[in-house]
């Protein structure tokens, strides 16, 4: 009996096995097709997804996705923006809009602010990093523009011929005389500007005492702008200042030639060529003073006057 009772059971136990087979057949459970399924549907992507070559950079927002590059095909490099669409709700084209307004207008300070934000959502963009260290230099912001000419030089480095001795000035401004002068040297290298990359050496060289250096930076600095007046007066001055007056005298003529209206030079030269007995080219240097600045020809008169004198008492002997 017990054996017949068990027997039942197992049979009520298989057929109940067997119709959920069978249901299982008709209806399939949801589950692993639709996993197949998800792995073969591309992903909807939204705008805070997008990468940053996705967004075009001047207006903040989402651009055409290009088309896969065939074989051999090489895609360009884009140029990164940040994804968010504004800063402080001001798209793109709306802070440098604002930023270019300033600059036209010669507020440069006012224009610094918003070219940092645009720079917050494009940081790889050359023009906006360009016109942003222009802004620093007007602001002499050293700092700013010589890390903003570090980056366009990371970005693109053909960009250096032309704004490496920018570059070295700023060095020189912030007192990083080594990586200064090792900029200038670079910057020789590309063959522009040098009167300017010959400044700077002075400059460096005279504060550091290098006098035998400096001199051989102002003979190469006269080599490529002879007739450049304020480098002339200032080498002028320096020999005048070691005790050589009569060596200052023929910068100190180019100088008054290129800075007519420097009366103070007319002086000292003036006085210089007395001391040498050139009474001629005193007097002539007193008359360009008295040109220069009218209201001092009571205080030039006399000593032209003398000088006239002198010059008609040596041409009698």
């Amino acid at each position: 009996m017990v054996f017949a009772r068990e027997l039942l059971k197992a049979e009520k136990i298989s057929a109940l096995l067997l119709c959920t087979l069978m249901a299982l057949i008709a209806n399939p459970v949801c589950g692993a097709d639709d996993e197949e399924e998800a792995e073969t549907t591309p992903a909807v992507t939204t705008p805070s997804e997008t990468s940053p070559s996705e967004t075009s950079p001047s207006s903040g927002s989402l651009a055409p996705v290009a088309p896969p590059a065939s074989a051999g095909e090489q895609k360009p490099k884009a140029e990164t923006a940040n994804p968010g669409v504004s800063v402080g709700g001001e798209t793109l084209d709306q802070l440098l809009s604002s930023a270019r307004e300033f600059v036209r207008r010669e507020k440069y300070k006012q224009a610094k602010e918003p070219f940092k934000k645009a720079l917050g959502l494009a940081p790889d963009n050359q023009q906006i990093l360009a016109e942003y260290y222009l802004v620093c230099l007007k602001l002499q912001d050293w700092s700013d523009a010589s890390s903003s000419l570090e980056k366009v030089f990371s970005l693109n480095a053909a960009k250096e011929k032309e704004l490496y001795v920018d570059y070295a000035q700023t060095l020189w401004q912030l007192r990083k005389y080594d990586k200064a002068k090792l900029a200038c040297k670079k910057a020789l290298t590309f063959g522009k500007d040098k009167d300017r990359i010959y400044r700077i050496l002075i400059k460096i060289a005279l504060f550091e005492k290098e006098l035998v250096l400096a001199e051989e930076y102002y003979q190469d600095f006269f080599k490529v702008a002879p007739k450049e007046g304020v480098v002339r007066l200032e080498y002028g001055k320096w020999l005048q200042g070691k005790g050589k007056p009569k060596e200052a005298i023929p910068h100190y003529k180019i100088a008054s030639e290129c800075r007519p209206a420097d009366t103070n030079l007319h002086e000292t030269l003036a006085y210089l060529l007395l001391a040498e007995k050139d009474f001629g080219g005193a007097a002539q240097e007193y008359q360009r003073a008295m040109a220069a600045n009218p209201k001092l020809a009571g205080k030039y008169q006399a000593s032209m006057k003398y000088a006239l004198q002198q010059q008609r008492a040596a041409q009698k002997k």
